[in-house]
């Protein structure tokens, strides 16, 4: 993935952050994409506007968890989670 895709998503994700500031959000992604680094960057610039982060992972993925650590060593634990399908999501909404 290239570091223009890389910042215009982030330059998008701003954008919605910056003119909707009465919304909070709920970010989706995939850990093999850049999607953890990009919400970890826009999570520590707007904390109190990510009500929480989610990122698709694969079964057992073991280097993917502990990435996923790393990326997120600054982000409190109860507003970030893994799924595998996206009917897990349902399970970790409420």
């Amino acid at each position: 993935m290239s570091s223009s895709y890389m910042k215009k998503k982030t330059e998008t994700l701003e954008m919605f952050l910056q003119n909707t500031r009465d919304r909070t959000f709920v970010l989706l992604g995939d850990v093999f994409q850049k999607d953890p680094d990009i919400y970890a960057s826009v999570y520590a610039q707007y904390p109190d506007r990510i009500a929480k982060i989610f990122i698709r992972k694969y079964d057992n993925d073991v280097v993917g968890q502990e990435r996923l650590e790393t990326v997120f060593k600054d982000i409190p634990r109860h507003k970030w989670a893994t799924f595998e399908k996206g009917s897990d999501l349902s399970r970790n909404v409420f």
